[in-house]
């Protein structure tokens, strides 16, 4: 077995969980909320809470094509 996440550098971090830029879509929304419910169904009060994170899980906050310049 490996090091526990809490002890991970970011380098290694990035192996199991990769960071994938890409453009907003709107069916993100409704993925969060779908994933949420059944993570709550499933942990109910053992879960404080769930959140959806990002700069791209907001539409138009910032621009990809920017960033890939």
């Amino acid at each position: 077995m490996g090091k526990p996440l809490s002890e991970m550098t970011l380098e290694e971090l990035w192996q199991p969980f990769p960071i994938q830029l890409s453009e907003h879509k709107a069916d993100w929304a409704v993925w969060y909320r779908e994933e949420r419910d059944k993570l709550m169904h499933l942990l109910g009060e053992n879960i404080a809470r769930i959140d959806h994170i990002g700069a791209t899980s907001v539409d138009g906050l910032i621009d990809i094509e920017d960033l890939r310049q």
